[in-house]
């Protein structure tokens, strides 16, 4: 019943797209250096906290992007951004951020990302810019979840 908790500092990042480049045998497809970096950061901050073999179970992901207050914005705006109550609506799109994660920790923490079966995720304004990705193994016979007792066959999985 293990749950990693991993934190990596500053601005969260996305998943970039591929670049594509010709060659005399064909098209290569490669990560930019940016996403590259992001990655092997994920990758260090995953290894620091699971120093074991990667979890070979199904895996419940919980991401939390926390992104940056504004200073040009009102009092108000920042205040509610402060408690951690103002939803980053832009981007980037979660879905990238959430890919990125998931392929830096592919091997660290999991197998594969395939393994996860429960994903939670959300973004928001803090005053403290970080990405927070909890990671629970649950019960590989579909029953039980590790930490919260809920049922996904029973449909009691949803959170909000």
């Amino acid at each position: 019943m293990a749950q990693v908790t991993i934190y990596l500092d500053g601005v969260p990042e996305r998943k970039e797209r591929p670049q594509f480049a010709r060659t005399k045998t064909g098209v290569r497809t490669f990560t930019r250096g940016k996403t590259r970096g992001y990655e092997a950061r994920l990758k260090d901050a995953g290894e620091k906290a699971w120093p074991f073999a990667p979890m070979d179970c199904p895996i419940r992901l919980t991401v939390t992007a926390v992104f940056p207050i504004t200073p040009s914005w009102p009092k108000w705006r920042r205040v509610l951004a402060a408690l951690g109550k103002l939803w980053h609506v832009g981007r980037p799109d979660i879905d990238n951020v959430v890919k990125i994660a998931m392929d830096g920790l592919n091997e660290v923490i999991w197998k594969d990302d395939a393994q996860i079966c429960w994903l939670v995720a959300r973004k928001f304004h803090g005053p403290a810019p970080g990405l927070w990705l909890e990671v629970d193994m649950l019960d590989d016979t579909g029953g039980v979840t590790a930490t919260t007792g809920a049922s996904a066959i029973d449909g009691d999985a949803q959170e909000g």
